[in-house]
């Protein structure tokens, strides 16, 4: 029965045999039972309001030692990597000429360095078919679609709202497949 389902569920947890993803966030993690369980979880939100900056920083948390793969359909990877690197250095985009101290400008060159992790950017992937092989080849513990509008479902005839279906439910069944979370946003 169902019930007996999610008491089992909840008896894994309990027991450590389903692991979650805990978030850095204790409140997000206590709201979802622990925190990203396998499934698709849309995040959604009016626009410019940190959607893709809680993806970054979800992303980056569990890049320290989990694969992740972060499609980006509306930055570029360079793009993410600069708010990647603000973030994690603590640094504000450069305003002008010698914005930054001698010990800014000496992180900055090593960056690249210290910002190696596992996470996986993938800015030119914009066809569902595409955008599924990719995350399939990659077998991230977690992946992130920025976001699920932009994704091209390859039905032209199908009306937008028929085709973000289509795209859910393929994301879906690839985290069934997968037994990964996957966390697209919709605007």
């Amino acid at each position: 029965s169902a019930a007996k389902l999610a008491a089992d569920t909840f008896l894994a947890i309990d027991s450590g045999e389903l692991a979650s993803l805990a978030t850095p966030f204790p409140s997000v993690n206590t709201t979802l039972g622990g925190g990203f369980a396998p499934g698709l979880i849309i995040i959604a939100a009016r626009p410019s309001v940190g959607k893709t900056a809680l993806a970054l920083t979800l992303a980056l948390h569990y890049a320290n030692d989990k694969t992740v793969a972060f499609l980006s359909l509306e930055m570029s990877a360079s793009q993410l990597a600069a708010r990647v690197i603000q973030s994690v250095l603590s640094l504000q985009k450069p305003t002008g000429p010698n914005f930054y101290t001698a010990d800014h400008r000496a992180k900055l060159r090593e960056a690249h360095l210290s910002l190696q992790s596992h996470l996986k950017i993938y800015d030119h992937v914009t066809a569902l078919p595409d955008a599924i092989q990719a995350i399939r080849d990659l077998r991230p513990r977690i992946a992130f679609v920025d976001y699920l509008q932009l994704l091209d479902a390859g039905d032209a005839d199908e009306n937008r709202a028929s085709q973000v279906t289509k795209i859910s439910r393929s994301l879906k069944l690839l985290s069934s497949e997968l037994d990964i979370p996957i966390l697209p946003w919709h605007k």
